[in-house]
């Protein structure tokens, strides 16, 4: 699953089904744009332009897949491999690398 953010817009889960690739993909807008931080903010924390640390609430209530029983075990499967790479914070948040395309289509 990757978050796609568009400066300027609210950030969406896509590809939910996919708990092998997890990532975040950015277009149209550099590390250093203002709509991109503010697109993000709702996510996670962003730790050097090229990582997210992203909120395991903000996945679950990004799809309606959330409350899947199904769902739920993908993610925690996915959450134990971030786990033991040490891709998740004391805060229960996964690291997400960032993905930087080009503008907005």
């Amino acid at each position: 699953m990757y978050i796609h953010v568009v400066a300027g817009q609210p950030a969406v889960l896509e590809d939910q089904q996919n708990f092998r690739d997890f990532k975040v993909v950015v277009e149209g807008a550099g590390p250093q744009a203002g709509a991109f931080r503010e697109a993000l903010a709702p996510v996670g924390r962003l730790e050097d332009d090229k990582y997210v640390w992203v909120r395991p609430d903000w996945l679950r209530g990004a799809t309606p897949l959330g409350g899947d029983a199904d769902w739920q075990a993908g993610l925690g499967k996915m959450k134990a491999f971030a786990e033991k790479n040490g891709w998740v914070d004391q805060d229960g948040a996964m690291r997400a690398h960032i993905e930087w395309t080009g503008a907005a289509g």
